[in-house]
């Protein structure tokens, strides 16, 4: 592994909190990945959030692509035993005013609740996604944002923040413990996203387990052994330890990541801040 690579990404994840990756996959790779997916969201284009899951990645030969060899010497690099926790591909409705997920407070911003107890500010992080843009996605298109402040520093009006905009096929990564929300899509098109998780085997993991993990896990192709073991290959069998893959070639370094300048300032009301440092004490959680 490039040691001074994984130092760099995880310095970045614990600072600002999210990086980018230019040039992850070639633009006709995504072009060609949502010709497909669009017979996949065809049905769901009522929903105002719709997935393909997993499984269905696999099925259809993307999740392969996906997990290029420049995407997983980036894992690698920063989690070497890494597991999902996510990976769908996924749409949001289009002409909407308020957030997709925890639109009821702060506006949608929210820390994802089993990171939050885990987290130690000086440690490596633990809990890291990775989004790559399906769909175009310029302001007022729902953007992913982020807080850039610490994460045990409570959020109020005025924070700086990142975001992410760009075209299809635009990827970047960031830490699960900082604030974020998916800014409200007022555009008329859906937004779609890839997204992976991943975290540590070792750590809790109830979703590796849902039925379109176990689907994936059956469809894959057995030579794969690090795709595999990403998606919970060997999980559940004997007691000890899970054998890591090793890299082809482990000499080739991560792809290179680079800066995502704050663009943007939180608001949130001060109702909606109070309520927010209340449950915080409630339920024991940092806030700063």
């Amino acid at each position: 592994m490039n040691t001074g690579q994984a130092a760099d990404y995880r310095a970045r994840l614990r600072t600002a909190g999210i990086f980018s990756v230019p040039d992850l996959y070639p633009p006709q790779t995504v072009a060609r990945w949502n010709e497909i997916l669009d017979r996949e969201f065809a049905e769901k284009a009522d929903q105002a959030r719709a997935y393909v899951g997993a499984d269905r990645l696999v099925a259809l030969g993307i999740a392969e692509e996906v997990f290029s060899t420049p995407l997983r010497r980036a894992i690698r690099a920063l989690i070497p035993d890494a597991v999902l926790y996510h990976c769908h591909v996924y749409e949001t409705a289009a002409n909407q005013e308020r957030s997709h997920i925890h639109a009821g407070r702060l506006g949608g911003w929210h820390r994802d609740t089993e990171t939050i107890r885990l987290y130690e500010p000086a440690a490596a992080p633990q809990y890291i996604s990775i989004f790559v843009y399906l769909s175009d996605v310029a302001s007022g298109s729902g953007g992913f944002e982020l807080r850039t402040l610490p994460p045990a520093q409570a959020i109020a009006a005025g924070n700086r923040s990142v975001v992410v905009q760009g075209q299809a096929g635009t990827a970047f990564v960031w830490n699960r413990s900082f604030y974020h929300r998916a800014t409200p899509n007022l555009s008329p098109v859906r937004r779609r996203v890839l997204k992976l998780s991943i975290q540590a085997t070792s750590l809790p993991n109830d979703r590796i387990e849902l039925p379109e993990f176990a689907r994936a896990r059956t469809a894959v192709n057995p030579a794969d052994e690090y795709l595999g073991f990403l998606l919970g290959v060997g999980r559940g069998g004997p007691a000890a330890p899970r054998q890591l893959p090793q890299p082809a070639d482990p000499a080739t370094p991560p792809p290179p990541a680079a800066d995502l300048v704050p663009n943007s300032v939180v608001e949130v009301g001060r109702a909606d801040a109070l309520w927010h440092r209340v449950s915080a004490v409630k339920y024991r959680l940092p806030v700063g």
